[in-house]
């Protein structure tokens, strides 16, 4: 952000503190709902990831210089993977690591076989 000039919004807040009223209002929405059970933080979760993807679709479509598209195709290729274990666990709240094996594409065997960092970032 310093490199752009950027001021940080969140800059002297505590840790868990928003800056944004609206902000503010989505994040305790979506802790309501996703205390509700297991299947409703599934549900959440997706929900999250889709406002991610259309934040930084957005934030694509400004053409932003170079180094920035790089972090922002990142984010959304990693966020793109993403809601297929939330939607397992929103269906079958009862699956171990909340339905990741079972998201795979290429099955059960290709979620074992893959490397821990692989297994935590994406479902792929």
């Amino acid at each position: 952000m310093r490199a752009y000039g950027v001021a940080d919004p969140n800059a002297g807040l505590a840790v868990g503190e928003i800056a944004s009223d609206e902000w503010e209002s989505l994040y305790d929405t979506l802790v309501a709902k996703g205390k509700v059970s297991l299947k409703a933080a599934g549900g959440v979760g997706v929900t999250i990831e889709k406002l991610d993807i259309a934040d930084l679709d957005r934030a694509l479509d400004a053409n932003p210089a170079a180094d920035i598209t790089r972090v922002l195709e990142s984010l959304r290729a990693g966020s793109s993977r993403h809601p297929a274990g939330w939607a397992v666990l929103a269906r079958d709240p009862g699956v171990p690591d909340g339905g990741h094996e079972r998201a795979h594409p290429r099955g059960v065997d290709a979620y074992r076989a893959s490397t821990p960092s692989a297994r935590h970032c994406c479902v792929g």
